[in-house]
């Protein structure tokens, strides 16, 4: 298996990409608070959501916050169900 650190820039962003798909069609609240300020959600135009995902792609401290961000969304039933929301 790769390391991350070895993943391309074009592996990446289509995991961003991947991972804004699975988080829309868990219906994640998270995905248009926290994932749209740190994991690359979508922006207002294509152009600017792929610029976007191309930025943290191919800065490896970004991507490893996405992928973290990405976990918390994920388990925001978990999370959150705890805290009485």
């Amino acid at each position: 298996m790769l390391k991350i650190n070895e993943w391309s820039t074009r592996r990446r962003i289509e995991s961003l990409r991947q991972m804004d798909i699975f988080l829309s069609e868990l219906n994640c609240a998270s995905r248009y608070t926290i994932w749209k300020k740190y994991g690359g959600g979508q922006k207002s135009t294509e152009e600017e959501t792929n610029a976007n995902w191309e930025r943290i792609a191919e800065d490896d401290e970004l991507y490893q916050n996405a992928l973290f961000c990405y976990m918390v969304c994920t388990l925001e039933k978990q999370t959150l169900s705890g805290f009485g929301f």
